[in-house]
């Protein structure tokens, strides 16, 4: 029966145990030696005879692993450039479409929340900074409805005193006005030509 074998191997002692190499702390004050290749330690006198029948497998060598050089870097970027290219392409689309994307004003959002978009007497203007609603009167048959306008008034959040002052408005009144948030109104009303009132933003 072949003895146990230890051989130093990739800076650890390895023991043989008679099935595979082992991995094993060096024994104090022992010093390594001097192998110049990974190769199994020949066998003693003892086993001569067995070495015929028997072969013990080397250890496991330990290759070194290829550092990775600025060479190696340049050669991975410049193979796959067209990666920080893309990625940039689309951040560059995806900010430009929410920097320049058209924002909804509120008077859009009103005349959208009433579903006045095509109604007759309803129309924006200015880009959507201006809203008129111009509704029927005893001799103008054309125009929005008392509904449509109270509609709006209401998605505008119009203060409740303001809506008071529109409600009691004469034909003698002349034009009126009324400011909140960052909307002005003007308005002016006649039985024969209805309410006219005009929302722009500030």
């Amino acid at each position: 029966m072949v003895e146990p074998q230890r051989q130093f191997s990739g800076g650890h002692w390895w023991q043989w145990d008679g099935q595979a190499w082992v991995l094993e702390p060096a024994p104090p004050g022992e010093v390594a030696p001097d192998v110049s290749q990974d190769q199994a330690p020949p066998l003693s006198s003892g086993d001569a005879a067995g070495a015929s029948e028997y072969q013990a497998p080397p250890p496991p060598s330990f290759a070194a692993a290829a550092p990775v050089t600025s060479a190696t870097q340049s050669s991975w970027l410049s193979k796959y450039w067209w990666i920080p290219a893309i990625v940039i392409g689309v951040l560059v689309v995806v900010g430009a479409v929410f920097l320049f994307r058209p924002k909804t004003s509120v008077l859009e959002a009103a005349v959208a929340t009433c579903s006045a978009q095509n109604a007759d007497g309803i129309d924006l203007a200015d880009g959507g900074s201006t809203l008129i609603v111009d509704t029927k009167g005893e001799e103008d048959f054309s125009g929005s409805t008392i509904a449509q306008l109270v509609c709006v008034l209401a998605a505008l959040k119009v203060p409740a005193a303001d809506l008071n002052a529109i409600q009691r408005t004469s034909s003698n009144d002349g034009i009126q006005t009324a400011e909140w948030d960052d909307l002005k109104a003007s308005w002016k009303y006649h039985p024969d030509d209805g309410m006219n009132i005009q929302f722009t933003l500030q």
